[in-house]
């Protein structure tokens, strides 16, 4: 289950909430680059291109 907000509105369930969550754990938590330098452009606000979460 995915919920947003502080009232913990329900978004997503089953195997489109657990695709979301992989998707967050295994790219934007912990990204898959053996670079340094490429994670810390990638965490840089100024070139991050993570997509917005439309509520």
């Amino acid at each position: 289950m995915v919920a947003l907000g502080w009232d913990r509105i329900v978004r997503d369930t089953g195997e489109t909430a657990k695709a979301r969550k992989r998707k967050v754990d295994t790219e934007w938590i912990h990204p898959p680059v053996g670079d340094a330098a490429e994670i810390l452009r990638r965490a840089d606000y100024r070139v991050s291109t993570r997509p917005v979460a439309s509520a």
